[in-house]
């Protein structure tokens, strides 16, 4: 999450190398900025990045017209079992725990002091050291079960969207089958969470390189908006997309009154593919999309909807 060693500022696209002006974002961990515009080189180094940029684009794009504000807390090398160790654990509550819910309590003062504010979630990407040992691995089902309740309990948002990247199945990491099986089961039995797979994404065995930082930055927005819209703004039932999975077309279903809804499809990777006016009565044509998954955004002046779509 930190940003270290090889995701570099020099090898970003023009289109991320400069600042964001209504994206706040503060870090504390390995490094420590107060608030500022998003901008590169809020890494491990002024060389480095981490996922906070991606994801800070994809916000503003997203939210247009929002003020957008991001708390980065990482540090590098540590374990849930130790370091991060939530109260609900047992034994001594970890530093980096104590020293991450002061600050998102003192982040969230200075924010309410100044805007409305409405918390969209929270990005987890940590568990890599805890893989290097077997009881450790064993316990991050618990440790992690527990993390996010005490910090929903801490900061006073029980329903507090969570994103979980699972760990990459890197053989430096012994024991990441079993982190990796927590973390979904994580997913499974805590509400209001997802998860996605990290395996695949740019790395160096350790790192995650410039690509794969970019990478989940767009998979951490698209984890947290699909549970973060369904939550907070409209019921999973109000509009069903149909056929899913689809070959040529999809249409919705309305639980209510039907009405005209603007959409758009992203990738996995937060790509838009396509968009355009869903109207009453009509079909959409993906017969030009690719075989995979895709996130189907459906806004009207009311509501926003997100909805996985499977292309066959």
């Amino acid at each position: 999450m930190s940003g270290t060693d090889n995701p570099m500022v020099s090898q970003l696209p023009i289109g991320l190398s400069n600042s964001v002006p209504n994206v706040l974002i503060k870090v504390n961990g390995d490094v420590n900025y107060n608030w500022q515009s998003l901008r590169p080189g809020l890494g491990a180094t002024p060389t480095n990045f981490g996922p906070e940029l991606n994801l800070g684009h994809d916000a503003a794009t997203y939210f247009n017209g929002d003020e957008i504000a991001i708390i980065k807390f990482s540090q590098g090398g540590t374990t849930l079992n130790e370091d991060w160790r939530p109260p609900s654990s047992g034994g001594t509550t970890g530093w980096l725990y104590n020293n991450f819910i002061n600050d998102v309590r003192a982040s969230l003062a200075y924010l309410d002091s100044n805007y409305t504010v409405q918390l969209m979630g929270l990005c987890w990407m940590q568990g890599e050291y805890d893989a290097l040992d077997n009881a450790k691995a064993n316990n991050y089902q618990t440790n992690l079960t527990n993390f996010i309740s005490d910090v929903r309990a801490a900061i006073n948002a029980p329903q507090l969207p969570v994103a979980i990247g699972m760990i990459d199945n890197s053989t430096g990491w012994t024991y990441n089958a079993a982190v990796r099986q927590a973390e979904i089961n994580v997913s499974k039995t805590v509400n209001q969470t997802s998860i996605f797979d990290t395996h695949g994404l740019g790395t160096d065995g350790t790192h995650y390189n410039t690509e794969g930082q970019l990478e989940l930055g767009h998979y951490f927005f698209n984890a947290l908006t699909n549970v973060y819209v369904n939550c907070k703004t409209c019921s999973n039932t109000e509009v069903k997309l149909y056929p899913n999975p689809a070959t040529n077309f999809f249409n919705l279903s309305y639980a209510d009154t039907p009405t005209d809804y603007n959409y758009k499809i992203t990738d996995m990777r937060g790509a838009e593919v396509q968009s355009g006016q869903l109207y009453v009565g009509c079909v959409i044509d993906v017969s030009l999309l690719s075989t995979g998954t895709y996130f189907v955004f459906i806004t009207n002046t009311q509501t926003t909807m997100v909805k996985k779509l499977i292309k066959l």
